[in-house]
């Protein structure tokens, strides 16, 4: 099976940035490295035609929000801390409250920002891309709200009949 890999530059809720849409004959998959490299739509062909696999928000374009859509990646938390707060070691912290009801602190720091991508290519069975996000490089500003330092990386692979 032919894969092979698009780029595009997209806006999405005013940031710009390179949209990766790994393909076959059956299907594709749009990884959004500049809103927490998101793989935000998974299309597949049946006899009927294209289905979407995951959830994309229908306002993406003006409001995107990258926990509500596609795999979201939720490090270094993937639930939400009471108030925002909580204590390690002897260390107390407040983040940043964000959740809806604005009450706690949600979902982690890589949702938010951009990762660096480092790779992509294509096999003869698969097409994949590789992305970091490290705080000390791609959120400063978060430094102070986590106790260490940490580098999180993933891959996405399509292959003929799963992502």
């Amino acid at each position: 099976m032919f894969y092979h890999i698009e780029t595009e530059e997209r806006t999405s809720g005013g940031k710009t940035g390179t949209v990766y849409t790994l393909k076959n004959a059956r299907q594709n998959v749009e990884i959004w490295p500049s809103h927490g490299f998101n793989a935000l739509r998974w299309r597949v062909a049946t006899d009927e035609g294209w289905r979407d696999l995951l959830y994309c928000a229908p306002d993406w374009d003006t409001n995107p929000v990258p926990t509500r859509s596609g795999i979201p990646i939720l490090f270094p938390f993937p639930n939400r801390i009471r108030d925002g707060r909580y204590r390690c070691a002897r260390d107390d912290y407040q983040l940043p409250i964000n959740d809806p009801a604005r009450k706690n602190a949600i979902h982690g720091f890589s949702p938010r920002h951009p990762w660096r991508v480092f790779g992509y290519s294509v096999e003869e069975h698969s097409a994949w891309i590789h992305a970091d996000f490290e705080p000390k490089v791609d959120a400063p500003e978060t430094i102070d709200l986590w106790p260490s330092d940490y580098r999180l990386s993933a891959n996405y692979r399509l292959l003929p009949h799963s992502l």
